[in-house]
């Protein structure tokens, strides 16, 4: 079990209708490296970066620049979304971790750290899963508060 106190908290899940659009501002949490290649020094405290929402045609068409792949192979799913920038960003050693946006007053969990290309870099966001798209295998393995 875990200790709910003022720096340990549940977040909410999203609703299935939440789209968290492009410009979002939202917050990712880890222990991550700091930098390419550059890990988190000693007493590794945890660290938060605020990012944005990268709409998910946009963020596929930025991973297409510089690959072979045709326009048609679709790198970016739906059960993925994007956030970041050049300049802040997740980084390696954060996956798994949570994206989690304000709205309406609540935080809600949009994403999990999953993937991407280096850190901070202009037209590659970090990818995410999509924990909407998951929403009915969270609820049928993870049980509700008791």
């Amino acid at each position: 079990p875990v200790n709910i106190s003022s720096h340990v908290q549940v977040v909410t899940l999203p609703p299935a209708s939440e789209t968290f659009p492009s410009g979002t501002v939202c917050w990712v949490t880890g222990w991550g490296d700091v930098d390419n290649g550059v890990h988190l020094p000693p007493p590794f405290p945890l660290k938060q970066v605020k990012v944005p929402i990268v709409e998910n045609g946009i963020c596929d068409t930025n991973y297409h620049t510089g690959l072979s792949t045709g326009d048609n192979v679709q790198i970016v799913r739906d059960d993925m979304m994007c956030a970041g920038n050049m300049k802040r960003d997740s980084c390696q050693g954060d996956s798994g971790g949570p994206l989690v946006c304000k709205v309406n007053g609540t935080w809600l969990q949009a994403g999990v750290v999953s993937w991407g290309k280096s850190c901070a870099q202009p037209n590659r966001p970090r990818i995410y899963t999509r924990v909407t798209y998951y929403l009915e295998w969270i609820r049928q393995y993870v049980p509700e508060e008791p």
